[in-house]
């Protein structure tokens, strides 16, 4: 079972937001979007990612274990 950690509440979150929830680069968000694996949206000319699409990118992932 995936431990999910709580999100701050929001029903939309920036790509900073994003890279900062998730620990990655600006590159790998754009990247994980353009894949279509995270779902955005556009808000005129902001991009978005609701909190709903973020809590399935994050169930998805694999269950990290020791190396």
């Amino acid at each position: 079972m995936i431990d999910i950690p709580a999100l701050p509440a929001a029903a939309l979150y920036r790509p900073r937001e994003v890279q900062q929830i998730l620990k990655i680069s600006e590159w790998k968000f754009f990247n994980l979007a353009k894949k279509k694996q995270l779902a955005t949206k556009k808000i005129g000319r902001s991009t978005v990612v609701e909190a709903a699409e973020l809590q399935r990118f994050i169930a998805s992932l694999p269950a990290g274990g020791p190396r």
